[in-house]
């Protein structure tokens, strides 16, 4: 054997290295999916990554009442058919296992046939032409069929065709101000890397010393700066509250101005109309 293979027997356990060929296979999953970020950077790939996003969260909301109408029928076949089965982990997964493919178009049709026993002689204390005894029938297997019937229509018709609405009305939201979401992630995407350090793991713990040592480097130095900064600093912004001070007074002048201005123009109205008023009188009198 070869001294690579040698120390990788020694650092490697078998039983543990078949977990961690596991844990590096699931992880490896989410290091492609992260490809995506990068596709944000293309006009017309980037607003399809968005929409992707928007029906993830459209979908989260499907799935909770996806989840109560599986449930129902998973719960209610499984204690039809299996009445005596202890409470397992085995037993929990049933009850979702067979409704959820139902979802997708697997019916497992040959399965509930069989287990509801419609071809299959049955009864208590029965026996067949060659003397064994029959199974026992179960209670209310025929009502498994009818249920699933419901189950599907509501799931598969309902809901599936629901959820390709609001993908729909993802779709067209998106597309419509897809030129913004395109450079809205551009910018975002770029401005990521930008604060990034430059250097890859695990060259990157030299960035982050660099980091930290002109930080500290800046906060030795900081007094001497910040004497005169504080000053200067002090003096605007003593400016320009005694600006702001004044620009609010001017605004209640000018307000006042021109509420004096309404009156006057409200006053002189009404002289007029009296003015007028009273030429009509004379008038009248003559």
């Amino acid at each position: 054997m070869s001294e690579p293979g040698k120390l990788k027997q020694k650092i490697s356990p078998e039983p543990y290295m078949g977990y961690g060929r596991v844990i590096y296979c699931i992880d490896i999953i989410f290091w492609y999916i992260r490809v995506l970020d990068i596709f944000g950077v293309n006009k017309y790939l980037g607003p399809y990554v968005m929409m992707i996003g928007k029906m993830m969260i459209d979908m989260m909301y499907f799935v909770v009442i996806m989840l109560v109408v599986l449930m129902s029928f998973g719960v209610a076949r499984q204690a039809i058919l299996h009445p005596d089965e202890e409470p397992t982990w085995r037993l929990a997964r049933n009850i979702f296992y067979m409704p959820y493919w139902m979802i997708y178009g697997e019916v497992f049709a040959d399965s509930i046939d069989r287990k509801t026993r419609i071809h299959t002689p049955c009864g208590e204390h029965l026996y067949d032409e060659d003397g064994k005894k029959l199974p026992p029938c179960i209670p209310g297997a025929w009502l498994t069929p009818a249920i699933m019937a419901c189950y599907l229509l509501v799931a598969n018709i309902l809901l599936v065709n629901l959820l390709i609405a609001v993908f729909n009305n993802t779709f067209f939201e998106v597309k419509s101000i897809s030129n913004q979401v395109w450079k809205f992630q551009r910018y975002q995407l770029i401005m990521t890397f930008h604060d990034r350090p430059i250097l890859p793991p695990p060259l990157i713990i030299l960035s982050h010393l660099y980091i930290l040592f002109n930080r500290m480097f800046k906060r030795c130095f900081k007094y001497f700066k910040l004497v005169p900064v504080s000053i200067n600093a002090l003096f605007v912004s003593t400016l320009l509250g005694r600006v702001e001070n004044m620009s609010m007074r001017l605004e209640e002048v000018n307000e006042r101005e021109n509420t004096m201005k309404a009156s006057l123009q409200t006053v002189d109205l009404r002289l007029a109309q009296l003015e007028e008023l009273h030429g009509r009188m004379a008038t009248a009198l003559e």
